[in-house]
């Protein structure tokens, strides 16, 4: 049985070597260089800021849904006290309270979900085209994830210190 992760292998390879031979043969130098993509999200201010924004709006609803919560809570406590017609009205009451604040936590999460996903396609947007920008200007031909590569020799540079820094640097202005 073969594994799922070998045929991803084959294509990679034959695209690597489509990519690299044609350079290997126009008999000049291929630069080669990687970044550390995880490093670079965790160290753009642009995501840290966004990741701040996030975590407030996350509070403000955990906040407001913790408030709806007690008010519930305390909607039963009574319950016990109150007649057997106006228990039944009580108990409609909770329901409804009850299945509005499962609606409200749904949506919240799925929105927070949203913005979340919004953001971080922005922040990786904005790393594809700085990195893109940096290989042209420097004449880099190849640029690769970090977690991609198994062995690089002494010729491969690590970028993730400079991408940062023009990320954040193009944050800035």
């Amino acid at each position: 049985m073969r594994k799922k992760g070998g045929r991803v292998k084959k294509v990679l390879g034959v695209l690597l070597v489509g990519l690299i031979f044609p350079l290997l043969c126009s008999g000049r130098e291929l630069k080669v260089g990687y970044v550390d993509v995880v490093e670079v999200i965790t160290n753009y201010d642009k995501a840290k800021d966004y990741d701040r924004l996030l975590n407030e709006k996350r509070e403000k609803v955990e906040e407001d849904l913790s408030s709806q919560r007690e008010t519930i809570k305390e909607m039963q406590k009574g319950l016990s006290l109150l007649k057997d017609e106006e228990q039944e009205k009580q108990k409609e009451k909770i329901k409804q309270a009850v299945e509005e604040y499962k609606r409200k936590e749904r949506e919240a999460v799925l929105e927070l979900r949203r913005e979340r996903n919004e953001k971080m396609r922005e922040v990786f947007d904005d790393i594809q085209t700085i990195i893109e920008d940096y290989a042209k200007k420097e004449g880099i031909d190849l640029i690769f994830n970090k977690n991609v590569i198994l062995y690089s020799g002494e010729r491969v540079r690590d970028l993730t210190d400079e991408i940062v820094e023009i990320a954040n640097q193009k944050e800035r202005r």
